[in-house]
């Protein structure tokens, strides 16, 4: 028998580029590193932030 459930929605208010970047530098070399360009893994999360595009998710709470 499952109990009560409710639902929340969460607006995330992290920082998905430094997450990105974290990631992406798992798979470098040790060092410090410059790009001319911003990686292509970060593109879509810069043009979501420069529209204020936020991220919800749904929890079981």
């Amino acid at each position: 028998m499952l109990g009560e459930s409710k639902i929340g929605i969460f607006v995330l208010e992290g920082n998905r580029g430094a997450d990105c970047l974290a990631r992406k530098g798992l798979e470098l070399e040790p060092g410090l590193h410059f790009w001319d360009t911003p990686p292509r893994e970060i593109v879509s999360i810069l043009f979501d932030d420069e529209k204020g595009i936020s991220l919800s998710r749904l929890i079981c709470i």
